[in-house]
């Protein structure tokens, strides 16, 4: 790929694998999950049957979800060909979202992943504080030399 725009090349190969990262094992994780919630509902009671529907349909819409955040952050996909850095600002906040949707011992895992994600992408930059600079101090000292200087100088040129 060509990259004009280095602020998003760097954006790019920082903290968006990172994201990638995220996407990929709450994707796993979902999917693992809609897998046992199918199993569990050949085996449940009439009485559980509601909650163990509601279960799986939710996961299953997390499931989607995730994926299609997957896909749009794929290292080919069409916001790193635009470089849509406003788009990718949103990608990141609805993974956000979503990952904290999840059980705190799930989304702990990729948690680290996420911050780096977070920081290098969504948050703005400040700019370095400016120290102030310190008061320049004229006083005697400064004219007692240069008048010794050019004295000795006037001195030495008129031997």
């Amino acid at each position: 790929m060509d990259w004009p725009h280095t602020y998003y090349r760097l954006l790019y190969q920082g903290p968006t694998p990172h994201l990638f990262i995220v996407t990929e094992g709450m994707k796993d994780h979902l999917y693992d999950a809609k897998n046992n919630a199918k199993k569990r509902l050949n085996f449940v009671q009439h009485l559980e049957l509601e909650n163990v529907q509601s279960t799986l349909t939710q996961t299953i819409r997390l499931f989607k979800e995730v994926e299609k955040l997957h896909k749009s952050l794929g290292p080919t996909a069409d916001v790193h060909k635009a470089r849509d850095l406003e788009a990718l600002k949103a990608y990141v906040l609805r993974v956000d979202e979503l990952m904290r949707a999840l059980p705190s011992a799930v989304s702990e895992q990729w948690w680290d992943d996420m911050k780096i994600a977070l920081k290098g992408i969504v948050e703005t930059k400040k700019p370095p504080k400016r120290e102030p600079k310190p008061d320049l101090q004229l006083g005697d000292d400064l004219m007692d030399i240069g008048d010794s200087y050019w004295g000795e100088a006037l001195y030495l040129g008129s031997n």
